[in-house]
């Protein structure tokens, strides 16, 4: 849906960054976000061919306080 558009733009925006990061292993960090949402997410990660390990963690208690439910961030080690 909707919501799927927009994380997925967000993520697409950061494809050179991904690309030129560490390739040891990326995190899709979230606070309750839809399993559909992730499971998008973490199927165009797969797809750019450049991480050995993709994690999906939760956001702590401070991350989801101020940003709410269904936030989702892509943390990765620039290089």
């Amino acid at each position: 849906g909707k919501d799927i558009r927009y994380v997925m733009d967000y993520v697409k925006d950061m494809e050179a960054d991904l690309l030129s990061s560490d390739n040891k292993r990326v995190f899709i960090t979230h606070s309750g976000c839809d399993k559909a949402i992730v499971d998008t997410v973490r199927d165009y990660l797969t797809s750019l061919n450049h991480f050995e390990e993709i994690l999906e963690t939760n956001a702590g208690a401070v991350v989801s306080s101020h940003c709410g439910p269904g936030t989702l961030g892509v943390l990765f080690i620039a290089k």
